[in-house]
Parts: structure tokens; C-alpha cells; sequence
């Protein structure tokens, strides 16, 4: 129960900024000025893989949607810029990503930690 309140408080409150430094599509490839997306994972259990794997599923259609992607394009140029802001943003969003995941395997441990003692403290008492 704790467990569960705790780890809802704490993924509603916490949206995942990605500044990406990449571009709308690919007619901005031409413009140097940087987009960012919001991508929440409110909702997500980052304490688990099923969340991992849709945050990483919603970090892949972000990517999409700022560089594009490289089959939508026949000019080598193109590929290579939507390459190359796939990558710039990926990366840009990785330490974010995984100081996500880090605060919510520390809040599952507490949370896990404070049911056993709980549980511990009931079956002393009984």
C-alpha cells in the first residue's frame, strides 16, 4: 500500500523534460534553432521494465516527431541530418532518463523497506 501510494505521488508530480537538440522536421534541418518536447512518463512505474519499455516507446515517437525519420527521405544528406538529430537527442535525454529511473528504483526500495517493516512490526505484535 505505502509502496504504491508513494510510487503514484511521485511519477504524477514528475514530468520528463527532453531538451532536444534537434529540429521539426526536415525542412528546419536549415534552421539552427534547437526544439524541445515534453515527454511525461506521469503514470509510468519506472521502478519496472513494462515502464521502461513505454517510456522508451514514447521517447522513440518524440524522436519521430522532432528529427523524423530516415525512410522518409531518398537524399543521403537528409538521412544523415535525421541520423545525426536521432542520435544528439537520444543522447541529450539519457542522463534525464536515467536519473528518472534511479529516483524510482530509490523510492521502491523505501517503499518495499517500509512494508517490511510494517509486516515485521504486525507479526511481532500477534
Amino acid at each position: 500500500m505505502t509502496r504504491n501510494l508513494l510510487a503514484l505521488i511521485g511519477l504524477l508530480t514528475v514530468i520528463f523534460a527532453a531538451g532536444f537538440a534537434a529540429y521539426a522536421n526536415r525542412n528546419a534541418f536549415y534552421d539552427d534553432t534547437p526544439r524541445k518536447m515534453v515527454v511525461s512518463f506521469a503514470g509510468l512505474d519506472l521502478s519496472s521494465d513494462q515502464g521502461r519499455n513505454m517510456l522508451e516507446a514514447r521517447i522513440k515517437r518524440a524522436l519521430s516527431a522532432v528529427c523524423g525519420n530516415e525512410w522518409e527521405t531518398r537524399m543521403l544528406k537528409e538521412k544523415a541530418q535525421i541520423s545525426q538529430c536521432r542520435r544528439d537527442a537520444l543522447a541529450g535525454t539519457r542522463p534525464q532518463v536515467d536519473r528518472a529511473v534511479e529516483v524510482a528504483m530509490r523510492r521502491r526500495r523505501a517503499a518495499d523497506m517500509a512494508d517490511a517493516a510494517v509486516m515485521d512490526h504486525a507479526s511481532a505484535t500477534n
